[in-house]
């Protein structure tokens, strides 16, 4: 029902929501070898060792992945200990004299290149932060990350499986007393649709920060 004008914006949008459907022809060109994933930095060996023996760093001595200062883990403290950017750096161009309004000590040169933060336009050169927050750590080497979570492999598919051809995941992250932890993880098929959405209990002895 409707006019020939409508008929035709439904029938449009039903194709340009058919267009979006991924399968496997679309996505096996983007498909990355093992020694590519390995030249990028991709994780692609588990350790030997059965891993998850230290699933804490709390009592231990680490360094702030925000303000570089080495700072104690423990559960709780203080909202304000740390002082760090939240922002990225990036590149600008002064113009004149004008500065951020955050920064109050005037650029000299116009057109000079300056090193700012995004969450303050203040210089980088200035070092100091601009928001307070609680310590944390982050880690990337591959045995840390076993040790405080072991690495598995999946299991391979099985011809009773109704697994999927094609499935896209991102996972939420917190920080936590055994680091940088998923805490959810959500997944949907090649048509969009989510199959998949969970909150991740921590380990025994870890805590969010």
């Amino acid at each position: 029902m409707g006019t020939e004008d409508e008929l035709k914006e439904r029938a449009d949008k039903a194709k340009s929501l058919q267009a979006l459907i991924l399968d496997r022809t679309r996505l096996e060109p983007l498909i990355m070898s093992q020694s590519d994933l390995q030249n990028w930095g991709y994780m692609v060996d588990i350790p030997q060792n059965e891993g998850g023996h230290v699933p804490h760093m709390e009592g231990q001595v680490v360094k702030c992945e925000r303000c570089s200062q080495p700072f104690q883990v423990c559960r709780t403290g203080s909202d304000t200990e740390c002082l760090y950017h939240w922002g990225k750096q990036h590149t600008i161009k002064a113009s004149g004299r004008s500065s951020p309004p955050s920064y109050t000590a005037p650029l000299t040169c116009t057109g000079e290149k300056v090193r700012v933060y995004t969450c303050c336009s203040r210089p980088v050169s200035e070092g100091e932060g601009c928001v307070h927050g609680r310590h944390v750590f982050y880690e990337s080497s591959l045995d840390d990350l076993h040790s405080r979570h072991a690495f598995s492999l999946l299991r391979p598919p099985g011809d009773s499986d109704d697994a999927l051809d094609i499935a896209a995941m991102d996972c939420e992250m917190v920080y936590t007393t055994g680091g940088f932890r998923v805490a959810r993880v959500s997944l949907v098929d090649g048509k969009g649709k989510v199959v998949f959405d969970e909150l991740i209990q921590m380990d025994e002895g870890v805590y969010v920060t």
